[in-house]
């Protein structure tokens, strides 16, 4: 999804492995709209992505989580 040559020294994405999924930000978002739609298009088969916009935020907690909206 990103640039991978930003971080040359990364060599997995596994992050802390807390979650088996993606957390995609930004979605329907300007200036994102197009590109977390084609990242959405691209990787929607092949990652198991949370899209979320700006004005949510993902809490884990151990295997569960929950997505808040900061508007409701």
């Amino acid at each position: 999804m990103d640039n991978k040559d930003i971080a040359p020294d990364l060599d997995n994405y596994e992050a802390m492995n807390i979650t088996d999924f993606y957390i995609l930000p930004h979605s329907n978002e300007f200036p994102f709209v197009e590109s977390t739609k084609e990242t959405i298009k691209i990787y929607g088969n092949k990652l198991n992505l949370l899209p979320i916009s700006n004005s949510e935020a993902v809490f884990v907690n151990g295997k569960d989580f929950v997505v808040k909206n900061n508007d409701k």
